[in-house]
């Protein structure tokens, strides 16, 4: 008789752990839901990142004088057209590309909150490192060739803020 109720009460313990068990699986599996759902939301990280990305991919260009040589021959056209080109890549790879998740900001109804900041830290991380390394005076000779040339090394510094925003 003894046995039997020290059998009965191993069951009912085994049970309860397996309820317990049972619990803290059910638990799990939300907790892990709740992290995969979870939106990156644009902030200091994010910003640092895509500057040190604009900073690595154009500063080689950027310290070429052919790329400059290239940008004081480009005519408007070409300027509009590599400004938009630029543009269109930067919204239809954060928009369209589904690498993270992101969560979806605008600062204006149709301009995400994500290329407003890729744009502006690319374009004024060239500008910035054009005038720390005194290149406007030197290869830089007017304000139209250094509008170019802002331009041209900006399509690098996008890609480059970009990619390292989505990478990390």
């Amino acid at each position: 008789m003894k046995r039997k109720d020290q059998e009965q009460k191993l069951e009912h313990k085994m049970e309860e752990v397996e309820e317990h068990l049972s619990q803290l699986e059910d638990r799990l599996v939300a907790i892990q839901d709740h992290l995969e759902e979870r939106e990156d939301i644009l902030g200091w990280d994010d910003l640092v990142q895509q500057m040190v990305g604009a900073i690595s991919f154009a500063l080689p260009f950027l310290l070429t004088p052919d790329t400059w040589e290239v940008a004081r021959g480009m005519g408007l056209w070409r300027l509009g057209a590599l400004l938009l080109l630029t543009w269109a890549f930067g919204y239809l790879f954060l928009e369209k590309s589904h690498l993270q998740s992101m969560k979806e900001e605008r600062l204006v109804r149709i301009i995400p909150t994500r290329l407003a900041t890729v744009l502006t830290i690319s374009y004024s991380v060239v500008l910035g490192m054009t005038l720390l390394f005194n290149l406007y005076g030197t290869w830089v000779k007017d304000l139209p060739s250094l509008i170019k040339g802002v331009a041209l090394l900006g399509v690098f510094s996008v890609i480059g803020a970009i990619a390292v925003d989505m990478a990390g």
